[in-house]
């Protein structure tokens, strides 16, 4: 069985506020189950959704470093 949870819960656990989980999940990029007028979260989803802003957030900053570290080894084409 799923653990489920409800907004205050979920937001704790992503260390986020209520209002920046209630915008996630109306955008659609976490995914929630709604029911009548109550919105739950499954743990397993939320822990896959970190997961992966977490890992995207790593790739974007190897990719930058990497663009730094190709800037840093050009030379000035005025020569300098």
């Amino acid at each position: 069985m799923f653990q489920m949870l409800d907004i205050q819960e979920a937001a704790k656990v992503l260390a986020i506020s209520e209002r920046t989980l209630y915008s996630l999940t109306k955008s659609g990029e976490i995914p929630a189950l709604k029911l009548q007028r109550a919105v739950r979260y499954r743990l397993s989803d939320l822990e896959e959704w970190a997961a992966k802003k977490i890992s995207s957030c790593v790739l974007d900053k190897s990719i930058s470093n990497d663009i730094l570290s190709n800037d840093a080894t050009r030379k000035d084409p005025t020569g300098n």
